[in-house]
């Protein structure tokens, strides 16, 4: 009996054994511990915390140990406090600058690209447009990802249109022509008391040297070189033109005297004057028909003028077949010294996904920056100019950004004042724009190439850090 009862024991303690083996082996493991909060400091522009307060909230929902520290600087300091934060390692973990500012701040060594496992490039080729993958795409990294893109477009009087009997905007610059010689009223001195267009001159001309930028590369002018270090919207262009030899046309030139003939009393399409209001003035108050600016500039317009009746028009085009726009937008980054790089990056991509950016594009009214979002329907008529442009927007790569917006700035300057020639102006601004270009150059071996055949045919050429931040805060 003794025997029968230990042989029961012991095959019991063997089953115990057992299963508390089994259980070991099959106890699901500990959770694992939760991850360390992480604060990313974030130091942005122009937008309040709460124009992505929606983004932020996402986040956090799946990623809770994140805190995102917002912080809104202004233009005027902005930079200089950049550049005090990263000496003493106090600056941001993620970073707004200008699209056109990323050369520099790769060669400076202040921010750091995107993982590619977090941001596969071929995945950001396809979602963003063109312009997005020139400007922020060096040597195969990506360096940033923008919410948004704006581009300068035609803003209109629509009531001084009805006065002149012209029914619809132009569409290209030889209808543009034609209306501003329609629009312009002068006194019996040859003063101009109304003006058709606000262009031809830059200190009086809110973005009037980005608007001989976009001249040029509507014309088909090579910006710059292969390499991204010399200026060549001083050089021909190997296709013919009104006036010159076969097959070199100075497309740059002609861009130039196109741009300062609006402002010149000895041509037909004679405009504007150095001596009238600052162009945002002057529409607001109803003395000019057309005037360009960037989506925002409604904002200026309604401050100014609420009770104004204003209308908004693509871009004229010198070819309509081949559209080009002018690009200017911000973009966000990683600082190179944050602590936190794959943490930052990945609340980028979060951020700049469709679904998440919406939200923010809806409380600011900003156009959008990527592909899938630029037909999107029900958009108002305003807002469908500026998204249909981000298709065909482009830029040129400008090194020391101020010093290259300067010398398109001198450049009009001296045609204007009759100081030079517009050739000798561009040859000028071309060697400045060159030394702006070896300071900070990347190659241009991820720019998409673009072509053009239309020029502006205005015969022959004559023989014989600029206002950009500064007019926005203005605005």
């Amino acid at each position: 009996m003794g025997k029968l009862i230990g042989a029961i024991a012991g095959i019991i303690l063997i089953i115990g054994v057992f299963i508390a083996i089994v259980a070991a082996i099959f106890r699901p493991p500990p959770p694992p511990p939760p991850p360390p909060p992480v604060t990313l400091k974030y130091w942005r522009l122009w937008d309040d915390e709460e124009d992505l307060s929606d983004i932020i909230a996402a986040y956090k929902q799946i990623r809770p140990n994140v805190t995102i520290e917002y912080r809104k600087l202004d233009i005027a300091s902005y930079e200089e406090e950049l550049l005090e934060a990263f000496a003493t390692d106090q600056g941001p973990d993620i970073l707004s600058i200008r699209h056109d500012w990323i050369p520099k701040y790769i060669s400076k060594g202040f921010i750091a690209p995107a993982p590619p496992a977090l941001l596969p490039l071929e995945t950001f080729r396809t979602a963003f447009v063109d312009v997005v993958i020139d400007d922020v795409v060096k040597n195969g990294k990506i360096y940033a990802v923008p919410y948004s893109i704006d581009t300068l477009a035609l803003y209109y009087n629509p009531e001084l249109f009805n006065f002149a009997k012209i029914p619809f905007p132009p569409t290209t610059w030889e209808e543009f022509k034609t209306d501003v010689e329609q629009l312009t009223v002068y006194d019996s001195r040859g003063k101009i008391t109304r003006a058709g267009a606000t262009l031809g001159t830059t200190d009086n001309v809110s973005r009037g040297y980005e608007m001989l930028m976009l001249l040029m590369m509507q014309n088909g002018t090579k910006m710059v070189s292969e390499d991204g270090r010399t200026a060549t919207f001083n050089q021909p262009i190997p296709v013919a033109c009104p006036g010159v030899s076969e097959n070199s046309c100075p497309a740059g030139l002609l861009a130039l005297q196109f741009y300062t003939d609006f402002a010149n009393p000895q041509k037909e399409v004679y405009t504007w004057d150095p001596k009238l209001a600052f162009s945002t003035d002057a529409f607001a108050e109803g003395k000019v028909a057309m005037t360009f600016g960037y989506s925002f500039f409604k904002d200026a317009i309604r401050a100014k003028a609420p009770k104004l009746r204003w209308e908004i028009a693509p871009m004229p085009q010198v070819d309509p077949n081949r559209e080009v726009n002018f690009a200017q937008y911000w973009v966000e980054t990683v600082a190179t010294k944050s602590k936190h790089q794959d943490e930052a990056w990945a609340f980028l991509a979060f951020a700049s996904r469709s679904d998440k950016v919406q939200g923010y594009l809806n409380r600011t009214g900003n156009p959008p920056a990527r592909r899938d979002m630029a037909n999107v329907q029900g958009l108002s008529k305003f807002n469908q100019v500026f998204a249909n442009q981000i298709l065909t927007a482009q830029s040129f790569p400008k090194g020391e950004v101020g010093l290259t917006e300067q010398a398109f700035v001198d450049m009009i300057r001296a045609v204007n004042s009759g100081e030079a020639s517009p050739a000798t102006a561009i040859q000028q601004g071309a060697q400045t724009v060159t030394t702006a270009l070896q300071r900070y150059s990347v190659s241009l071996e991820n720019a998409v190439q673009h072509t053009l055949s239309g020029l502006f045919n205005i015969g022959a050429p004559a023989q014989n850090h600029a206002e950009l931040d500064a007019e926005r805060r203005r605005s």
